[in-house]
């Protein structure tokens, strides 16, 4: 069975703090602190300098999951800015494979029978979107990456080192912490409207060819949405958990998904219709 959890850095355990077993090497269990300096080879070498440690998050699986394609692994997340530029500001996550559960403090020639290669789905969103025309203005710019891999000392000798930069798209996320469009509501009318207005104008394009590319959050809401007041841009983000897909139509009946409009209460079947006549919406 798999483990999942988001791991507050405030608590013992932390695969990138304290490390186990007590071989790691000290590089991968120190406190990872603001002012120090990572470097990213591709496309180009890029040194990111640490601004903030925001948050590490946990899937941990048994060997049977394990070997049906489901590693283990724990990913770090940094707020960076490029060492050469203050301006460019990026988020950095870092996927480190880590053993199968009950097997920590076993040996590390027995660790190192459980490397695996690894691409993150972030990853390849990030260069997918980045790549076309269409999407590259809408969603965060992949800056960097490495796909590397642990050394003889580390908690899975050979497992996969994967780092993802991507660009920090600074604006007025649509949701807040509860995970709803609550701060949105509060906004005045007239914001409310630029709001609307240019999620009408942009989300179904924005959707749908996001949706092309071939990715999607795996539970796309308005907490995959920030905006910009001053450009009046809306971006899509969040890639982190993502699946693939393949390209299915969008219109305006999908709008309540992401709240700028309050609909009736919809009913459990999916796709358009769901949520009722668009007459007896709230906006």
């Amino acid at each position: 069975m798999d483990t999942h959890s988001q791991i507050s850095l405030q608590e013992e355990r932390s695969w990138f703090r304290k490390g186990a077993p007590p071989d790691i090497p000290k590089t991968m269990h120190e406190v990872i602190k603001p002012g120090e300096i990572i470097t990213t080879k591709k496309p180009t070498p890029t040194k990111w300098r640490v601004l903030e440690v925001l948050s590490e998050f946990e899937h941990q699986s048994g060997k049977e999951d394990g070997e049906q394609g489901s590693p283990s692994y724990a990913a770090l997340k940094l707020l960076c800015e490029d060492a050469k530029d203050s301006n460019i500001e990026a988020l950095m996550r870092i996927y480190l494979q880590i053993p199968y559960t009950s097997t920590e403090f076993m040996e590390s020639t027995t660790r190192a029978t459980q490397a695996t290669k690894f691409k993150p789905l972030e990853l390849e969103a990030h260069q997918a979107l980045s790549k076309d025309k269409r999407t590259s203005v809408c969603t965060p710019t992949l800056l960097g990456y490495d796909e590397l891999q642990q050394g003889q000392s580390g908690l899975v000798p050979g497992g996969f080192l994967t780092y993802v930069v991507y660009e920090f798209i600074q604006g007025f996320p649509l949701a807040d912490y509860s995970g709803h469009a609550t701060a949105f509501w509060k906004l005045p009318s007239a914001q409310r409207d630029l709001v609307r207005k240019a999620f009408k104008e942009t989300i179904l394009g924005m959707i749908g060819n996001v949706r092309r590319v071939g990715y999607w959050p795996s539970y796309a809401s308005q907490s995959n949405l920030v905006w910009q007041p001053n450009t009046q841009n809306l971006f899509f983000v969040g890639f982190r958990s993502c699946r693939k897909v393949k390209e299915t139509p969008w219109d305006e009946t999908w709008l309540p998904l992401f709240e700028p409009i309050k609909a009736p209460p919809h009913s459990m079947r999916s796709g358009p219709g769901r949520y009722g006549d668009p007459s007896k919406w709230e906006y």
